[in-house]
C-alpha cells in the first residue's frame, strides 16, 4: 500500500476525450449492473489467481502484533469461505535478518511465515510471498541489493518443494524513492537470479517502480523470463482512497465522493495502460492492491471497489483487494463478521452471519 500521492499521466482533457471514446460511461449503479453483464473475459490459464485478498499489518509490522493484528488459523478458513481463492502476505523479512553477509534469516521468524503459509494451503487457498516495507532499499537500493538477492535466495531454498501452481513469490512491494526506475533492475536481476536457482519456473510477480503505480510500470522493462507475471496497485484518486488516512504526512481530509465523469475514465486510461504494457511483453496482469481507507463513507467505498474490481475482471485480470483486517478493513475483526457492502462490491457470497457495520 502507498503512502503518498502516484500519477497515471492523463490529463484531465484526455480523461474527457477517453471517457467518450468509451460511451461517455459514469459509476452510476445503473452503470455497475451493466458492467456486471458484460461477456466473462477469458480464462488466464497461465496465473490461477483470479480473487485474492492481502493479509496485512501483521507479517509485515516490525513485529506480529505490533500494528494490532496478528493472523490467527481461522482466518483462512473466513477468507476461503467468502469465496477467495489466494491471500498474498505481505512480509518484512528485512526487520528479521540474524547477518546480512551472508544473508540468515531469523528461524523462529521464518518458521512463522511458513506455519501462515501451511495455514493457508491447507483451506486450499493459493499464497503470494512477497518482501514488503524493506525501506533502506528504497533509500540506498544498489547497498542493499545483495541483501535483497540473499533473502530471495534463503525464501527460494525454503520453499522449493511447494507446488509452483500454489506458491508464488512477488520480489518486491512498491519499489520508490531512490529505487526508480534508472536502477530497478540493477536491483531486480540479482534478485530473480537467486530465486531461480531453486525455482526455475514458479511464478514470480515483478512491478514498476514510483509505488507499483500505473505510471511507474509503463517505465519499466521487464527481465526476459517466461513465467513472470505483471503487476500494478490502483489507489488513484489518492485524495479519495486515503482519505482520513492515520498514516502519512498530510493525509486528505474527509468528504471526497468517487464516480464522476473523469474518475471513471482515468481509472479506465490506467487498467487499458496496464493491459497493453502486459500484452506487449506477453505478461498476464495481476492487480495486487486497491481498496479504500477504513474511515471513507462505506457506500462510496462499496462504489469504488466494485468499479475497479469490475474494471480488471473484464480485462482479464486477477485481483487482490486491500485489505482483510487491517487499515482497509473488509472483516471486521471486533465484530467477527464480514463488511457485507464490500463483499458484495467484491462480487462475492456474503458468508452466512455477515451484517452491516456502521
Amino acid at each position: 500500500m502507498k503512502q503518498e500521492r502516484s500519477h497515471i499521466g492523463a490529463a484531465l482533457s484526455a480523461a474527457l476525450i477517453a471517457a467518450t471514446t468509451f460511451g461517455a460511461l459514469a459509476a452510476s449503479d445503473d452503470h455497475a449492473a451493466k458492467m456486471e453483464r458484460r461477456p466473462p473475459p477469458p480464462e488466464r490459464s497461465d496465473f490461477p489467481v483470479q480473487r485474492c485478498i492481502n493479509v496485512a499489518n501483521a507479517l509485515d509490522a516490525p513485529n506480529e502484533g505490533e500494528w494490532g493484528y496478528r493472523i490467527e488459523e481461522r482466518h483462512f478458513a473466513l477468507i476461503a469461505g467468502a469465496g477467495f481463492d489466494t491471500v498474498r502476505l505481505p512480509v518484512r523479512w528485512s526487520a528479521h535478518l540474524v547477518s546480512t553477509n551472508p544473508v540468515i534469516i531469523e528461524p523462529a521468524f521464518f518458521d512463522r511465515v511458513q506455519e501462515v503459509v501451511d495455514q493457508a494451503l491447507a483451506e486450499d487457498l493459493n499464497v503470494i510471498i512477497d518482501v514488503h516495507h524493506f525501506i533502506e532499499l528504497m533509500d540506498a537500493p544498489r547497498e542493499h541489493a545483495p541483501i535483497l538477492a540473499g533473502i530471495w535466495r534463503e525464501i527460494g531454498q525454503r520453499f522449493s518443494g511447494y507446488s509452483n501452481d500454489r506458491v508464488f513469490f512477488e520480489i518486491l512491494n512498491e519499489p520508490r524513492d531512490a529505487l526508480d526506475e534508472t536502477v530497478w533492475r540493477e536491483v531486480m536481476d540479482p534478485a530473480l537470479a537467486a530465486i531461480r536457482q531453486a525455482n526455475p519456473e514458479r511464478p514470480v510477480i515483478v512491478g514498476g517502480p514510483h509505488w507499483n503505480s500505473v505510471y511507474g510500470l509503463l517505465r519499466f522493462e521487464p527481465p526476459p523470463d517466461p513465467n513472470l507475471v505483471g503487476t500494478f496497485h490502483f489507489y488513484e484518486p489518492h485524495d479519495f482512497t486515503h482519505q482520513g488516512a492515520d498514516f502519512g504526512d498530510d493525509p486528505p481530509p474527509l468528504g471526497r465522493n468517487w464516480g464522476s465523469l473523469v474518475d471513471v475514465a482515468r481509472m479506465r486510461i490506467a487498467f487499458a495502460q496496464a493491459e497493453n504494457w502486459g500484452a506487449r511483453h506477453g505478461m498476464p496482469m495481476f492487480l495486487g492492491e486497491f481498496g479504500v481507507f477504513r474511515a471513507a463513507d462505506i457506500d462510496q467505498r462499496a462504489r469504488y471497489t466494485r468499479a475497479v474490481r469490475q474494471e480488471a475482471e473484464n480485462l482479464g485480470m486477477g485481483w487482490c483487494a486491500f485489505d482483510f483486517a487491517a487499515s482497509f478493513i473488509t472483516f471486521d475483526l471486533e465484530n467477527d463478521v464480514w463488511i457485507p457492502e464490500l463483499v458484495s462490491a467484491l462480487g462475492l457470497a456474503e458468508p452466512v452471519g455477515a451484517q452491516r457495520v456502521d
